[in-house]
């Protein structure tokens, strides 16, 4: 995670991603560019660059850099009609949205 001395695989931001998204509020809020908060009325703003491309069928995970762990980006996709859905974690890659957008495209058209 970069944060303290915690250390994370990407197959554990994967299991905590999947985790996260049984809950409906939290794939509700991952799944869209801008969300409104109905407690305060604060507009948070997803920076996650595959939400609200590919058809909506891309949901925010984690996004990031820190001196530690260096880049970290996390995306789940699904497609209901195709009823296909899978996580994409990338470590360090340096082409990080363009890997996540080519391997989502190879697999939600087929």
């Amino acid at each position: 995670t970069g944060l303290g001395n915690n250390i994370s695989t990407a197959k554990d931001v994967a299991i905590m991603f999947e985790l996260a998204l049984k809950n409906t509020k939290f794939k509700d809020i991952s799944s869209q560019i801008s969300y409104k908060n109905s407690l305060d009325g604060q507009i948070w703003k997803n920076k996650h660059k595959l939400v609200g491309d590919l058809d909506n069928k891309a949901f925010a995970g984690k996004t990031g850099y820190t001196k530690n762990s260096g880049r970290t980006l996390a995306t789940a996709f699904y497609d209901e009609k195709k009823s296909k859905s899978f996580i994409v974690v990338t470590l360090n890659e340096k082409d990080d949205w363009k890997v996540h957008k080519s391997l989502a495209q190879k697999v939600l058209q087929k």
